[in-house]
């Protein structure tokens, strides 16, 4: 009777765990999708340093600077950095590491810059990277997509854009396309159609 009933404990515990673990993966999911939404629509040379601050809040964001540079988060200059990753799933066997990383700078009280990365890697090596930026002082005009570390398939491991101030409203909503599923999925995500925009196969 007792092991029936040390059973029953153990399988009810383990119960509880899983919907906790279900309720955290599906917040995580929401927050990162609506943090990308919301990313993607701060408009550079518009937005303001409170603008910028209120996605800090809104979804745990921090001030980031390179170790060098000692300044002081402030609307003069400013760096927000956010991650999202798929914590604790990426212990499974044959999970990687899923990363979404987003950067606001903002310079003279006004966004100047947006970078975006989702990063799938390994223990030993990265197996697919998006890099995705924005910059008022980049030399890039319009829309322009660069691929890396191309494997024998003719795949790209890494796929940068950037874009300009000339790119269209189209260019900006496909560098923004992303499917963020791996970060809470149960299953391995193995394939760059997983990380890069829909239709990033049609580039140029």
């Amino acid at each position: 009777m007792r092991r029936y009933a040390n059973s029953l404990f153990v399988l009810t515990l383990i119960l509880i765990l899983v919907a906790i673990t279900g309720l955290r993966i599906r917040k995580k999911d929401k927050q990162a999708r609506a943090f990308l939404s919301e990313f993607t629509s701060l408009p550079l040379g518009q937005a303001s340093f409170e603008d910028a601050s209120r996605l800090r809040n809104r979804y745990a964001g921090y001030p980031w600077s390179p170790p060098t540079d000692g300044s002081v988060c402030t609307p003069t200059r400013c760096h927000f950095k956010f991650v999202f990753d798929n914590g604790l799933l990426h212990f499974i066997p044959a999970h990687g590491h899923i990363v979404l990383t987003g950067g606001i700078t903002i310079e003279s009280n006004r966004v100047t810059a947006k970078e975006l990365e989702y990063e799938a890697d390994s223990t030993t090596n990265i197996l697919f990277l998006y890099v995705m930026s924005e910059n008022i002082a980049d030399k890039v005009k319009g829309f322009h997509s660069q691929r890396l570390k191309v494997d024998a398939n003719e795949v790209p491991h890494v796929l940068q854009v950037s874009l300009g101030n000339l790119a269209t409203s189209e260019q900006r909503s496909a560098a923004y396309n992303l499917d963020l599923t791996c970060l809470t999925a149960l299953r391995d995500c193995t394939s760059p159609d997983h990380f890069y925009p829909y239709g990033w196969r049609q580039w140029q």
